[in-house]
């Protein structure tokens, strides 16, 4: 029995002459390399916390045969990290999330391809260029932000890139009649599920591919439709009754209310009209509702689009139906706040975006190439400068929990406490509506041990994060902060357990994690530096100096309960005596007053001091009472002004 071959459609020829397809590749390399490649700077931070302790022991039958922690089956998505665990190489952000870097190239670079493929040789004016233009639209579709960078995020580009090779093998298939591409396309179809749920959606990807074979064949003898996207839907069907096997669950989101669906709606149209949202939002400046100014310009974004591919139907109808069957899980699944969190969620729907928009403006036929360039860098800008500030934010955050992991690498064996480090960070303006731009970087489900556990490679049982509200200085952007809230007595029982105590510090540009001392239990020995009044004494004070920090730990002691509320300065002069930086308030970075020590409890007080210059300074320490502006008095020390010299650094 001879076996069945794909039918041969007549399509017009794709232009090789024309196609640079090094040039697809350089611009999505570029691109991704531009937009992300700071990235590779960032710790694990959100689920990676979660699902990298999961992985780091399990194996890879096991990994089929289970959920991740978060209700997950994506078994080939997370085959990558165990082949990455096989090869011998560990689990660091960088290496990992270089993965990432690598699958949203991939996925640029095969949209671009497909563009190619779809090209109409009587709708263009420059050949190949749909496909330069559809990579750089995909590489730098702002929504992605949240995604590419995540480290577990790797299936988005995983299942897209996947989404899209099996499209285009259906699609050559189609045109050569050949097995193998047809084959290979129905291999693909068939693994994408595995890496993430959207997999499943290949089917109706390939049945509007199909359409859009027949819709192009129109233009020179109608073709029949081929029965093959059914095979890839009973592929898919055969997998989703896997799914609800191993998730016995189902889908437990599920939410078809008029009043959810419309704001989904809105939401996830802004993954098609990204290119003139910046006009709804200048419509909403002046008091057009954020919803109506965003479906108008999904409106404008809409017939633009039509009519700059009126004379490739194909074009439209595979790039229109695409965004539209990849936004349809999220659409009726997804709460509207996940949405306005998650805007990664549009990822898959990305592909069908940069298709339309790509081939639309590389059609344009009054337009020298120059021009249509141009039209393509201001269409991109905004998503371009969006993708910049959203890695600025990550950025801004995630030194504060590799900070978290440095002190946990170089303290192995004592526990520490976290105070206040970021969880939600976001400007308080963004260019799209609903959408802030910013980064969730610790959410709840972060447990403590994992903070730098999970970059350890184990557990630290004994960690704790807390979040303490008064000693948060202001800022310009929204924060929240990650940790149980704690103050009074219950903090002050925390800290006497024995924590090294960790403080994130908001003053500047980036979140740094600061250490701010610990409660010692080893008596003081020796001579003390000075006594302040009849209840405290500093025993020693140490200094050390880094390019123009510096890291000044103060060793106290409570001899008997104090009156009032003292409090410490330091002060550091120049060589005229001025003051010329400051490091006042209780100790443990104002976590844990004098006033609240028990009598007898020795205390490190770490304080970081930034010097204006290097030059030579002088660090004053003096002990005053608030309320009153008094100093207490010095004893054991020459000092007439109430404070004692401490430190010199430089030259004197």
């Amino acid at each position: 029995m001879q076996k069945a071959s794909p039918e041969k459609v007549t399509l017009p020829s794709s232009p090789r002459a024309w196609l640079n397809p090094a040039l697809i590749l350089s611009v999505s390399i570029a691109l991704t390399a531009a937009l992300y490649g700071r990235s590779l700077r960032l710790p694990f931070y959100s689920d990676d916390l979660v699902q990298i302790p999961w992985l780091r022991t399990l194996s890879p039958g096991d990994l089929w045969q289970q959920v991740s922690p978060y209700g997950y089956y994506r078994p080939l998505a997370f085959s990558l990290w165990i082949l990455w665990r096989s090869a011998g190489l560990p689990f660091t952000p960088s290496g990992l999330r270089l993965l990432n870097l690598i699958g949203h190239t991939l996925a640029a670079g095969l949209v671009g391809w497909l563009a190619v493929e779809l090209e109409d040789n009587s709708a263009r004016s420059v050949p190949g260029l749909s496909g330069v233009f559809a990579a750089a639209f995909f590489a730098a579709f702002p929504f992605a932000y949240q995604a590419v960078p995540w480290v577990s995020a790797v299936f988005y580009p995983l299942v897209t890139a996947l989404s899209v090779l099996s499209v285009l093998a259906y699609w050559r298939a189609r045109r050569s009649g050949s097995p193998a591409w047809m084959l290979l396309s129905l291999t693909i179809a068939g693994l994408a599920p595995f890496a993430h749920e959207n997999g499943m959606l290949i089917g109706l990807l390939i049945a509007l591919t199909e359409l859009a074979i027949w819709l192009k064949s129109r233009q020179r003898d109608c073709q029949p439709l081929s029965p093959w996207p059914l095979a890839h839907l009973g592929l898919d069907l055969a997998f989703l009754g896997l799914w609800l096997q191993i998730r016995s669950g189902g889908i437990s989101t599920l939410n078809l209310s008029p009043g959810v669906l419309a704001q989904n709606g809105t939401l996830l149209i802004e993954g098609l009209s990204f290119p003139l949202l910046p006009f709804s939002t200048a419509l909403s400046q002046i008091n057009v509702p954020s919803a109506l100014a965003i479906w108008i310009a999904a409106l404008l974004s809409v017939g633009l689009l039509i009519g700059l591919t009126r004379r490739a139907w194909h074009v439209a109808f595979l790039s229109g139906g695409w965004f539209l069957v990849s936004i349809g899980p999220a659409l009726v699944t997804m709460r509207p706040a996940w949405l306005a969190d998650a805007p990664r969620f549009l990822y898959p729907a990305a592909v069908g975006a940069a298709l339309w928009w790509g081939t639309g403006l590389a059609s344009v036929r009054r337009f020298s190439r120059l021009v249509k360039g141009g039209l393509v860098v201001v269409a991109l800008l905004p998503g371009i400068i969006f993708i910049w500030t959203g890695i600025n934010w990550h950025l801004r955050g995630g030194e504060a929990i590799r900070e978290a992991a440095q002190a946990a690498e170089a303290s192995p064996d004592v526990p520490l406490l976290f105070v206040n480090l970021p969880d939600r960070l976001a400007p308080r303006q963004s260019l799209y509506p609903y959408f802030a731009g910013g980064a969730i970087l610790l959410p709840p489900q972060v447990p403590d041990e994992e903070i730098a556990g999970a970059h350890l490679g184990t557990t630290r049982p004994d960690d704790t994060a807390i979040a303490v509200g008064r000693i948060l200085p202001p800022v310009e952007y929204i924060r929240t902060v990650y940790g149980n809230p704690l103050d009074g007595e219950g903090l002050g029982t925390l800290i006497t357990s024995g924590y090294r105590v960790y403080v994130a510090d908001y003053r500047s540009e980036v979140i740094h994690l600061l250490p701010a001392g610990q409660v010692v239990e080893t008596p003081p020995s020796g001579r003390p530096v000075a006594c302040f009044g009849d209840s405290l004494t500093l025993w020693s004070a140490d200094s050390v100096l880094r390019g123009q920090t510096l890291q000044l730990t103060l060793r106290w002691e409570l001899t008997q309960k104090p009156e009032g509320t003292p409090t410490v300065f330091v002060h550091v002069t120049d060589a005229e005596g001025t003051t010329v930086a400051q490091a006042d308030g209780d100790p443990l970075a104002g976590l844990y007053p004098f006033s609240l020590w028990p009598v007898g409890t020795s205390l490190e007080d770490v304080r970081i001091i930034s010097l204006p210059e290097e030059e030579a300074y002088s660090v004053f320490v003096g002990v005053w009472l608030p309320d009153t502006g008094e100093r207490l008095p010095v004893c054991g020390n020459e000092s007439s002004d109430g404070r004692v010299l401490v430190a010199r650094t430089g030259e004197q």
